[in-house]
């Protein structure tokens, strides 16, 4: 909850520091982020609740948007392995939740639309397009929408479990507290022992992911001492 409220990356050390019975707390996010998290950690740790919306301190809660979608045209929007709907957020630039259950009493679907402004009309727009039958752009430029800036990097190959999380759940939890969609190639380069990962998003979006993939492989390698995270080319970051 703190997370979501604040938008940084709160990582807590599992032992206390050597000779005192306190713990090690990591911080990640822009400055606003952050102090609004310490202020929701200090908030928490005098007893005080937290509040339900992150706009009680003043602090816009990360941009979200709910559609329903009938529950047999699902299928329609997420495409074969999932192909339709990276498609879509890979156009829009939003990340897409689709549940797995229909809303109670109804045979309806819950889509939620992670993004900025534009980012949400344009990929509801994109999934009503899909649904009506007609085929997707192949830019999203198409439509007057900018294509998201894109950038590639390298992780290596026995990291990529670490990123990926149990049934794609780490993976999910970076998109989300970034706000990038990221891909991750199934082989590694050539002659290299590292995957390449394509990750869309504006600059601050994709500064922010490449350090929470950072401190996530570091933080299992247990060497913080430098970046994991090989910058490729293009896009918004290098």
């Amino acid at each position: 909850q703190i997370q979501e409220l604040s938008g940084a990356h709160v990582d807590v050390a599992k032992d206390c520091k050597p000779g005192t019975d306190y713990r090690e707390v990591t911080l990640t996010g822009n400055t606003q982020q952050m102090q609004y998290c310490e202020q929701l950690i200090q908030q928490k740790l005098a007893g005080e609740p937290l509040p339900t919306a992150s706009s009680v301190y003043g602090y816009p809660a990360p941009n979200e948007t709910k559609c329903y979608i009938p529950n047999d045209m699902v299928g329609r929007i997420i495409g074969k392995a999932g192909a339709t709907i990276r498609q879509i957020q890979e156009l829009s630039g939003a990340h897409v939740d689709v549940a797995k259950d229909c809303k109670p009493g109804t045979d309806y679907r819950e889509v939620t639309l992670t993004g900025n402004t534009q980012q949400m009309q344009y990929c509801e727009q994109l999934i009503q397009q899909k649904l009506a039958g007609e085929p997707l752009p192949t830019a999203s430029s198409v439509y007057g929408y900018p294509a998201p800036n894109e950038t590639k990097c390298y992780i290596p190959n026995d990291m990529v479990g670490r990123i990926i999380g149990k049934a794609g759940a780490t993976i999910r939890e970076l998109q989300d507290q970034s706000g990038v969609h990221m891909d991750i190639a199934k082989d590694c380069a050539p002659g290299t022992n590292q995957r390449e990962v394509t990750i869309r998003g504006d600059a601050q979006q994709t500064q922010y992911c490449m350090q929470l993939l950072n401190q996530k492989i570091a933080g299992q390698a247990g060497d913080y001492s430098q970046g994991m995270v090989t910058p490729a080319y293009g896009g918004a970051y290098g």
